[in-house]
């Protein structure tokens, strides 16, 4: 039933933010259609079940380990404590059990417990879920309030422990009988026999820690698992306290490892870490503080992999990947989804590991990471990118925003909620720089700032306002300028280190603790590592991209017949947006330093221009439109195809203008601009062709604008409607407008939808969403009536090259209506997360 479900998602997702050794991991939560063993669909009508997907752990039962013979009372006291700190974790996360029982108790090989089945388990808020009448839990385990009938909270679950406890002691419980009648009212009315009657050896101090654990008045038992587990604590050190001694006396004094000797040391780990402490991180082993001259390094691969973030603590991992948030703790091997996004663009940690921040399209929200809630705290205004955000120590969340070229924005708001203020804007006629990370000090309390410039690369500091700012603020751009790429993320190390990335490499540059002054040269840290986030006990995360082969094939494929054929062409680096030519024998395409010609019937390829460039359209064999950036805004330009650096501007206004699109009568341009107040619009402008390609004509109009994005048109060959995307509901999907005035419209794609191009004889529409090519018959023109999308082309099975939602991986070639795309020669690897403990120590090795 609906309320079924209701709870079991509830109380699974409570279940999965559980981060504890001693709590079996649930590492999915999902729904799927149940089948037989032929394939076939069980029970039809109740369509997709839900399901966990938990951790598997070898070993038996606690059950099946008393049945086998009476327990060392040392043995029963160790796994009462790590049950004991399991119902502790729960606990303070207001989530109880209600079903802790020797069989919900899994035993490792190493003898360590497992409490498993959190499925009955309901935070405290949701105990009115339960359906009327039905009592949770195993009779002969229930505490007195449980058989009852009432709401029960942690005291209950400690209950059951001393219940569990008692019969690792004595090999039975303490309330027998054969009717659940006699044990519930041996529970409600009866004391146990006493352990010490019933076996020799057991300390009067365990028997009283189990007795207090039984009492029938919850007041009067242990008010949490604190009190427990130091008592537990107690009895295992004085029983084991002589022996204890008679060891430390006997054990030779260790002198401290020599300079040489930690070197050697921290360079056998660093060069062994990649094999064996691998394993132990995939494992879910703890990552031990414990020995601060120890470098380790850890990685993991995660497949989707977008963004990732150490906690500040170092103790959890915050990462985005396949549109959803997710976080593990370090400690051990459990991940927790934490919510999907609709349009993720930057995630970060707050001061802790119990808050973790993340923008999502324009909104920006704050996930609790014990899964308890997310709230919106704000809304930042429409932007092409964001660049960064971070969490300060005045609780003040500060974003990095680009509006186009280097037109920008750094805001801060309350990380309880309101409007952003501005911190700094910038432009391109007045700074010409672009905040590309954003990270703070503790000394001097001020922003530090990783920036773009239009010829160099620096580290400064935001906003100088004392003659002390300025001077540091003058100390940090020489000591870090480059002509080479800065990268966007900047890390500052509380031990006085300013981590950041240039091109594909990590570097650090020492700083005064207090003041932020420079001491030294900048120095490379590791090498195809980027995005360094450290961490305060001395752990630092970032991104290996590996080391990928960036050559793909151009393809065609025939919607007709579902056959793929090669060209034989090639290329290497990044190619946008291809072409074809109106004939359909050549394309264009662009990397990041020219744009290309290639010939389908002969083959080979030549340069036509320098620069870098996003392709658009070519409408006529010798006129591209494209856009370029010039002085940091972008601007539309023409290029003719057949000569070389034969390029005109055509549109060249205050902000960015992008992806332009000749109507088919050759009289009407229109294309999208981004406006610092409304984000991405629509604009048009009236044009005439002339033999050197397009003239333009008056003043550009608004068409369609407004506080969303809308972008990337594309004609319809009839030169009535224009296809675009808009994230209006809220998420980017197709549309279908009428041209000139935009009085019908119809929504395109199912859920989200991207980059549309109509077939040459407009009787298909075709838009991206997800990994797949989407295709959309046309029912009727005139009206625009529209059929069902169909997906095909699965970037996952044609390994086929992907590049932002605002760009085109593909283009359908005049007169065949086949799909051109361009195919990885080689699989793309998935990014590795790399965990680096204890970096500093490891400097040099």
């Amino acid at each position: 039933s609906e309320v079924d479900r209701a709870r079991f998602y509830r109380e699974a997702k409570a279940a999965a933010a559980l981060n504890h050794p001693n709590i079996a991991a649930i590492h999915q939560i999902d729904e799927a259609i149940a089948v037989d063993a032929d394939g076939n669909q069980i029970e039809a009508s109740d369509g997709p079940r839900p399901f966990i997907a938990m951790e598997f752990i070898e070993g038996g039962t606690l059950e099946d380990r008393i049945k086998q013979g009476p327990m060392k009372l040392d043995e029963v006291v160790g796994i009462a404590i790590r049950i004991a700190e399991a119902l502790r974790a729960a606990h303070t996360k207001d989530i109880v059990h209600r079903d802790i029982k020797s069989a919900n108790i899994m035993l490792t090989a190493d003898g360590q417990p497992k409490v498993l089945d959190f499925g009955l388990a309901q935070t405290a808020a949701s105990t009115k879920l339960t359906r009327m009448g039905s009592t949770l839990g195993t009779v002969a385990y229930m505490s007195p309030e449980q058989a009852r009938g009432e709401e029960v909270d942690g005291r209950s679950d400690l209950y059951s422990l001393g219940t569990v406890l008692y019969e690792m002691i004595a090999g039975r419980l303490p309330f027998g009988g054969e009717y659940e009648q006699a044990v519930v009212y041996g529970i409600l009315n009866e004391d146990p026999e006493p352990l010490t009657a019933i076996r020799t050896g057991v300390p009067m101090e365990l028997e009283q820690v189990v007795a207090k654990l039984l009492r029938k008045d919850r007041k009067l038992r242990y008010p949490s698992a604190d009190g427990v587990i130091a008592d537990l604590e107690a009895i295992r050190i004085s029983s084991s306290s002589t022996s204890q001694r008679s060891i430390s006396a006997a054990r030779p004094v260790r002198e401290p490892a020599s300079r040489s000797a930690r070197s050697m040391r921290t360079g056998l780990l660093v060069g062994l870490g990649v094999v064996t402490a691998i394993a132990a991180f995939l494992a879910g082993s703890a990552l031990s503080l414990s020995e601060p001259q120890e470098t380790r390094i850890f990685q993991e691969t995660i497949p989707g992999l977008e963004s990732a973030a150490l906690s500040p603590d170092g103790r959890m991992l915050g990462w985005m990947a396949r549109d959803t948030l997710w976080v593990r703790s370090l400690s051990n091997r459990i991940v927790v989804p934490m919510t999907a996004t609709r349009e993720f663009r930057q995630v970060e940690w707050g001061r802790t590991s119990d808050h973790i921040v993340f923008v999502d399209g324009r909104e920006v929200k704050l996930a609790r990471t014990d899964g308890s809630g997310i709230t919106n705290i704000g809304t930042i205004p429409p932007a092409e990118l964001v660049h960064a955000i971070i969490w300060t120590p005045d609780d003040r969340i500060v974003l990095s925003l680009q509006y186009g070229g280097a037109n920008g924005e750094v805001l801060s708001f309350p990380v309880t909620g309101g409007e952003p203020e501005s911190i700094r804007r910038m432009s391109t006629s007045s700074d010409g720089y672009s905040v590309r990370g954003i990270t703070w000090m503790a000394g001097p309390d001020v922003l530090i700032i990783s920036s773009t410039e239009f010829d160099q690369h620096r580290v400064r500091v935001l906003n100088p306002t004392t003659d002390a700012e300025r001077e540091l603020d003058a100390a940090l751009q020489k000591a870090t300028e480059s002509s080479t790429a800065l990268g966007a993320s900047i890390s500052h190390d509380e031990r006085g280190y300013l981590l950041y990335q240039r091109d594909t490499d990590t570097w650090a540059l020492r700083v005064h603790p207090k003041t932020g002054m420079p001491q030294g040269d900048p120095f490379i840290v590791f090498s195809d590592l980027v995005a360094p986030r450290a961490s305060s006990n001395g752990s630092m995360s970032a991104i290996d991209f590996g080391t990928p082969d960036d050559r793909v094939e151009l393809v065609l494929f025939d919607p007709a017949t579902g056959t793929h054929t090669g060209t034989g062409l090639e290329h290497a680096g990044f190619s946008r947006n291809p072409l074809f030519s109106p004939s359909g024998d050549q394309v264009l395409l662009a990397d990041a330093e020219a744009v290309w010609l290639m010939d389908l019937r002969r083959g080979g390829s030549r340069k036509v221009s320098t620069g870098f460039s996003v392709l658009h359209q070519w409408p006529r064999e010798n006129m591209a439109l494209t856009s370029e950036y010039m002085d940091g805004n972008a601007a539309i330009l023409m290029l003719n195809p057949a000569a070389t650096e034969d390029v005109r501007t055509l549109i060249d206004g205050p902000n960015s203008e992008f992806h332009p699109s000749l109507s088919p009568d050759g009289r009407t341009l229109m294309y999208y601009e981004v406006h610092p107040e409304t984000g991405r619009d629509l604009w048009y402008v009236g044009v005439e062709e002339s033999a050197s390609g397009l003239e333009v004509l008056g003043e550009a109009t608004p068409w369609y604008t407004g506080s969303f994005d809308d972008a990337v048109p594309d004609w319809h060959p009839s030169g009535n409607w224009l296809a675009y995307m808009s994230n209006e509901s809220g998420r980017f999907q197709v549309y279908v407008r009428s041209f000139p005035d935009g009085s019908i419209q119809r929504a395109v794609s199912i859920g989200e939808g991207a980059s549309p191009r109509w077939s040459n004889d407009g009787n298909t529409l075709y838009y991206l969403a997800g990994d797949s090519l989407f295709a959309v018959p046309v029912l009727d023109e005139a009206s625009m009536e529209l059929g069902r999308p169909s997906g095909f082309l699965s970037s996952s099975e044609t390994n086929m090259q992907r590049t932002v939602s605002l760009e085109y991986p593909y283009a359908v070639r005049p007169g065949t209506g086949e799909i051109m795309y361009f195919r990885y020669t080689s699989a793309r690897p998935d990014l590795k997360v790399v965990i680096v403990d204890n970096w500093l120590e490891g400097l040099g090795q």
